[in-house]
């Protein structure tokens, strides 16, 4: 039987010897981790699906994110990724709904979140005008308790440095309309990778940040009923 700490040795040793070879000669022992990292994984969907309607414990609700890196445009040209990482879609993977995100990495380097981010720029300014047009109900949201105390908020896909094209530099939301995605995130400690109380944890943080999450559902739904509603003039 497999456990987190089995993650976090089999990771640690891979980030030492981040070559073919090693990963070949220990490739059944991958495959025995990702695995039982999946079925984690299924099992916090299961406990997520109690709160979040919008989710179910099937393989089209899960991610799990693959371990080969794609080094063609990259200066670092290690083959492998360091991390287990894995996201639970409400209303499915190939939805443009928020995901909840669980990653696992040794040397406290592991988190889970959540929030939502797109490629598509039509459909972030549509996002950032919800957010603009609705800014004291996002301001509330995002300076409530829970989310002051545990969560911080990523710049996964970076942040501009002036008002975004469309919006006014005096916009009430600009600090938050700033951001090119929208995402919440805790750290984890190794120990906390290791204890048998990381499932509790990780889902008292979701449920936590459902109401986050819940903001983006409701902002996407009435964009897709209304596609021309936030059109960029």
């Amino acid at each position: 039987m497999k456990t987190n700490q089995d993650i976090l040795y089999y990771l640690s040793s891979l980030s030492k010897n981040n070559n073919r070879a090693w990963f070949d000669e220990h490739k059944s022992e991958y495959k025995e981790l990702s695995s039982y990292f999946k079925e984690f994984v299924f099992e916090l969907a299961s406990r997520v699906s109690l709160f979040d309607k919008g989710v179910y414990a099937e393989p089209d609700f899960i991610k799990m994110f693959r371990i080969y890196r794609d080094i063609r445009f990259s200066k670092n040209k290690t083959p492998y990724k360091e991390n287990f990482g894995a996201t639970i879609t409400h209303g499915g993977k190939k939805s443009i709904n928020p995901a909840y995100y669980i990653h696992l990495q040794p040397g406290n380097r592991s988190f889970v979140g959540g929030g939502w981010f797109t490629g598509d720029s039509q459909l972030l300014y549509a996002v950032r005008k919800y957010i603009s047009d609705h800014h004291q109900e996002f301001d509330t949201l995002m300076n409530s308790a829970s989310i002051t105390k545990n969560f911080t908020m990523g710049e996964y896909m970076g942040v501009l440095k002036t008002a975004p094209k469309g919006f006014a530099k005096d916009d009430p939301a600009l600090e938050y309309i700033k951001h090119k995605s929208f995402t919440l995130g805790v750290d984890l400690s190794d120990k906390d990778v290791v204890s048998r109380k990381l499932p509790d944890k990780i889902i008292g943080y979701f449920e936590q940040l459902y109401p986050f999450q819940q903001f983006f559902y409701k902002a996407l739904k009435d964009i897709n009923k209304q596609p021309g509603l936030y059109k960029r003039k």
